[in-house]
């Protein structure tokens, strides 16, 4: 365990939980009085995280079983599933640590396990679901890549790239967690200091923001190409409509994931 002195703790860390986890601080010292508070949150990631493992065990299950499910676009809907899964089981982590703010119950393993596996899993989501934004873009805008684009086998090496990346860009979050014992606190969160501020820095804007800014210009291209004029002569309004509803729809999967 590392020595930090409360100085350099107050300026250079930040709460692994963030706004959720500090909410009830107030100039390191606990509030009493967000019981309501405290409740209602408790409720709603409780339901949360019900709907979230039942919805996505469904999900997994009914491609798992059904071979005729196994399309490109299934694969990458089960491996989103997969990494909404993995994070409801942060859940009764953060519903603990809303009642007991200022004791980390995990140790210190437990502490860069969790902050690395819920980067990890964040940034696999956000990148997948790009990369399936990516290819029903193509698939609208490019009908003579749609052959190529069935290709079950190219999926799942884009997965496989998407994890191992991930993978591989968590390994420097390992040196950047810390538990804080300090009297009868024990708090776990993420130091952020001039030395790995670039790296840091890097890594939000590769795995967060370009993906939220690729994603979105992606539909609006999308929306655009469906409703062009150039389009509507070459296809049934029948067919116009379906491929609209179903854009619609992915952009409404992508807003609750993200």
């Amino acid at each position: 365990m590392f020595e930090k002195n409360d100085r350099e703790y107050e300026n250079n860390s930040y709460s692994l939980f963030g706004p959720l986890g500090m909410a009830f601080y107030d100039d390191g010292n606990l509030l009493d009085d967000t019981f309501t508070v405290k409740i209602i949150l408790s409720i709603y990631l409780g339901l949360t995280m019900v709907l979230n493992i039942i919805g996505n065990v469904c999900t997994c299950a009914v491609i798992a079983r059904n071979r005729s499910m196994r399309t490109p676009t299934n694969c990458y809907l089960f491996n989103i599933a997969i990494t909404d899964l993995l994070s409801g089981f942060f859940v009764p982590i953060d519903i603990y640590v809303i009642w007991i703010p200022d004791f980390y119950p995990l140790g210190e393993v437990g502490c860069r396990l969790h902050f690395i596996l819920w980067d990890f899993v964040l940034n696999c989501s956000l990148l997948i679901i790009t990369a399936f934004t990516l290819e029903r873009y193509l698939v609208v805008t490019r009908p003579f890549l749609r052959q190529k684009l069935a290709l079950n086998s190219r999926v799942y090496k884009i997965v496989g790239v998407i994890w191992f990346l991930c993978a591989l860009f968590i390994i420097p979050d390992i040196f950047y967690i810390d538990l804080l014992e300090r009297k009868k606190y024990v708090f776990c969160y993420f130091t952020v200091s001039a030395d790995n501020s670039a790296i840091v820095g890097f890594e939000v804007f590769a795995f967060s923001v370009v993906p939220m800014v690729a994603i979105t210009v992606l539909y609006v291209l999308i929306f655009i190409e469906l409703n062009s004029e150039k389009r509507k002569p070459r296809a049934s309004p029948v067919i116009v409509q379906h491929n609209r509803d179903k854009a619609i729809k992915m952009l409404g999967e992508y807003l609750v994931h993200i």
